[in-house]
Formats: C-alpha cells, sequence, structure tokens
C-alpha cells in the first residue's frame, strides 16, 4: 500500500479507489489514515465475483461494493472482572448515503454483558451486518478476570 500512497503523491492523484477482493481490517484503517494525513483520500472497494462472469461485464452488471471497517472496544464490569460487554467503537461504511429509520434514531452499540466461568485471555468475535447485507467481522482480544 505504500508504493500506492507514493505513486498519488507523485502524480498528484488525491481521491484514488483502491479494487480487492480482501483487505486485512485490523490493519487497513491505519493505512486510510496515513493516507489521508498524506492529502490522499483512499476509497477501498471489493472486487465482486461477478467479474468473473463475461455476461454480467458486458451488460455492465457488475457493482464494487463499498467495504465497511468496525472497531470494538471490551468494557469490563467494574464489580466483577469476569464480566464484560462489547462496545462498538467504529464503524466505517464508505456508502455515499446514510441510512436511518424514522422511528428509531439511535443505533444499540454495546453488548448484553456476559460473565466467563474463569478468568483468563479470550477472544470475541464482533460481527456487523449492514442494510444490503455486507458483513464485517473483527476479532477483540479480552483479558477477564
Amino acid at each position: 500500500m505504500d508504493e500506492v500512497i507514493t505513486e498519488c503523491r507523485k502524480r498528484g492523484a488525491t481521491p484514488v479507489d483502491v479494487l480487492a477482493f480482501e483487505f486485512k481490517m485490523g490493519l487497513f484503517p491505519a493505512v486510510l489514515e496515513e493516507a489521508r494525513g498524506k492529502g490522499i483520500d483512499l476509497t477501498p472497494k471489493y472486487i465482486p465475483a461477478e467479474v468473473f462472469d463475461k455476461r454480467g461485464v458486458d451488460k455492465g452488471q457488475v457493482v464494487f461494493h463499498d467495504i465497511s471497517i468496525v472497531e470494538a472496544t471490551p468494557r469490563y464490569d467494574k464489580k466483577d472482572k469476569r464480566t464484560i460487554q462489547i462496545e462498538l467503537t467504529d464503524f466505517w461504511v464508505y456508502y455515499t448515503q446514510s441510512f436511518r429509520t424514522r422511528r428509531d434514531r439511535n443505533l444499540e452499540l454495546t453488548t448484553a454483558l456476559h460473565s466467563y466461568d474463569r478468568p483468563g485471555r479470550y477472544t470475541v468475535a464482533v460481527k456487523v451486518i449492514d442494510i444490503f447485507g455486507n458483513d464485517t467481522m473483527t476479532l477483540v482480544p479480552v483479558n477477564v478476570g
């Protein structure tokens, strides 16, 4: 990704679409911030499987989907060191519109409390699914007890 940023700076390109089949979600937010700090606006997009279907390509039916990135943080219970909640601390979507319902403008960003039987190191998987069915997942390491 450093080569992309260097090339963009050399050519004066500021908005740049980055196409890939997969992004390393744990590293990619830092890459986006680094690029922004250098004046480059990267927009990551997934390459859809439809690119391998010549008929779909010929008809213009291939859509490059915007990605989302999720960050989650463990919140430890002050009274019981083996009880935690996971809070969604950041969620980026790269859609050009935002979506909310009229009835409920809030999003619940914290899970229910969960207590572990034993102290130790655990990994919590957090998965967010947007209204289009695109899912994003992150793994949150926690130390309980």
